[in-house]
């Protein structure tokens, strides 16, 4: 999609505390445009550049502004542009109060050319949908993106936008999740902090009640279940989910995925029931449906187990990849892995042949062969029995002949 509206490379915004010099573009949505931007540090003398780089959105209704220069311009009605406004810098408040390590951190909001601005920090990574496109039968750990749904429900809050798109995923195979534009604060009581409606969210990823929903339907964690469930069905099969108004009047797709796509009768059951167009069908809170899906992991590792074993223990055909700080190794760390499991099994090999060596020099073979057996001590030096034998009746006979010498010539003497 291309970019309207945004301010040019170089930009300066001025937030309370420091400068942000846009640096790029990072993309846009309905309601604003992300820039990657680096930190400048005021002084009272002066200021100082930093390599640190921050990510500054700002709002522009890209069906509703234009932009004269820098300054963000609303047309004659702004009633509807201040309505969104105020929600937005809403969204940075409500974020800035989750400390959680598997959601985007804010650090600042401010005006500035006719507009408003939030900073959060810039997450170094890939699009989890783009990451998905690109990566075939690989198992995610998903534990980062419950954990942060899990959060904000124990907060109170919705997200109803939860998507791969809406996904980060960090170098060491970490989650984290951003965009909370259309999320929405309730209070204790389940009543909606704001506006009495939600955003309608995305199709394939919403359910039917986001678009219907009302003030007196309260706080409905299933609606973000629904939308978890629909990520799933993106990670296994690299395809859009159907629309909730789809499976609602042709039903879930349970044999396309297990005939055609070929995922398990456990995980289609686990998609069936997260994206169930009634939401009473539904798993009721995000533990319910991370058991569910970890018990599919599980049954994975079995049938690896299984397989592995089937397959012979003395000839090892299938490697069965470590994960490394959640994330799967690249094709480099498992060329490194192979080699050293193999190194391993040949020294592993070479002592074993070490040790049936030395035990067998320490074994007599046939200590009753005299002719010839051949006998090991421990210094590995070789004798044979019929050698000793033989010096000992040379000997013998060596002394016999020398003391009948010696009779002998004293006979002669005293003839």
């Amino acid at each position: 999609m291309d970019i309207v509206g945004a301010l040019p490379v170089g930009s300066i915004l001025r937030g309370e505390k420091y400068e942000y010099h846009v640096v790029s573009v990072l993309g846009q949505g309905t309601f604003g445009i992300t820039y990657k931007a680096r930190v400048v540090l005021e002084g009272s003398l002066g200021s100082l550049d930093s390599e640190t780089f921050v990510a500054v959105k700002e709002f522009f209704m890209r069906e509703f502004n234009a932009r004269q220069d820098e300054r963000v311009m609303t047309g004659a009605d702004s009633s509807l542009f201040q309505y969104y406004r105020s929600s937005f810098k809403k969204e940075a408040e409500n974020i800035s109060k989750l400390k959680c390590p598997q959601i985007v951190k804010v650090m600042e909001c401010f005006e500035q050319n006719g507009t408003v601005y939030y900073v959060m920090e810039y997450i170094n990574g890939q699009n989890f949908d783009d990451y998905i496109r690109s990566h075939d039968s690989l198992r995610y750990n998903l534990n980062d993106l419950f954990d942060a749904v899990e959060y904000i429900h124990d907060r109170k809050m919705l997200h109803l936008d939860i998507k791969p798109s809406n996904i980060i995923r960090l170098p060491d195979g970490h989650l984290k999740l951003i965009d909370f534009g259309l999320s929405k604060q309730f209070d204790k009581d389940g009543n909606p902090e704001s506006s009495s409606t939600i955003g309608l969210g995305t199709v394939g990823f919403a359910p039917i009640e986001q678009a219907n929903y009302c003030r007196e339907d309260g706080f409905q964690p299933t609606i973000d279940i629904y939308a978890l469930g629909a990520t799933l069905y993106k990670v296994h099969t690299h395809e859009n989910p159907p629309s909730a108004t789809s499976l609602f009047n042709d039903g879930f797709p349970v044999d396309y995925l297990i005939n055609k796509v070929k995922l398990s009768q456990k995980l289609v059951d686990v998609l069936q029931k997260a994206m169930s167009p009634r939401k009473i069908d539904r798993y009721q809170t995000v533990a319910e449906l991370r058991n569910a899906y970890q018990e599919f992991v599980d049954s994975l590792v079995k049938t690896d187990m299984d397989s592995s074993n089937s397959a012979g223990a003395s000839k090892k055909t299938k490697y069965d990849y470590p994960l490394i700080d959640g994330r799967e190794m690249t094709l480099q760390e498992k060329k490194n892995f192979r080699a050293r499991e193999r190194r391993a099994a040949a020294k592993n090999n070479t002592e074993v042949k070490l040790v049936e060596s030395e035990s067998s020099e320490k074994k007599v073979i046939d200590n009753n062969n005299a002719s010839g057996t051949v006998i090991h001590n421990e210094n590995g030096k070789e004798t044979t029995l019929g050698c000793i034998i033989g010096l000992l009746v040379f000997a013998a006979i060596f002394v016999l002949l020398w003391w009948l010498g010696g009779n002998i010539v004293h006979f002669i003497n005293n003839l």
